[in-house]
């Protein structure tokens, strides 16, 4: 018996579920279509990719005494992955840090500027 097993399969269940409802309810709710939401959508993608795709290794690696059987190609994919959604993480949550002061600093700007596309233009920018 494995406590780090149980541990890590209940983070990518909760990680991935979590994370989807959260994804849907701010799809589908047309009152949170606006600029921190569209960075909290990406940060639930950003969170989904790193549950469903990087910890499920993780969990085989653990589950077979930290060895890892998946080949070296596969090893820097999966590290890749993992540094670039927890980077990808802080600067989105700069991102709504700034956009939070420009709507309690700068409210014209704010309502003027920040729309959906600016907000698309600095995701992408973010994942580059």
């Amino acid at each position: 018996y494995r406590p780090q097993t149980d541990s890590l399969g209940f983070i990518i269940g909760v990680g991935v579920v979590g994370n989807l409802l959260i994804s849907i309810l701010l799809v589908k709710d047309k009152s949170l279509h606006r600029a921190p939401y569209y960075f909290l959508l990406d940060l639930c993608a950003s969170d989904i990719l790193r549950s469903a795709i990087c910890f499920p290794f993780v969990f085989t690696s653990v589950k077979n005494g930290s060895a890892w059987t998946y080949g070296t190609l596969t090893c820097k994919v999966i590290a890749f992955l993992g540094v670039l959604s927890c980077f990808h993480t802080a600067f989105m949550l700069f991102c709504v840090s700034v956009t939070r002061y420009l709507a309690i600093a700068h409210h014209r700007f704010y309502t003027k500027r920040l729309t959906f596309w600016t907000c698309l233009a600095v995701i992408c920018m973010v994942w580059t």
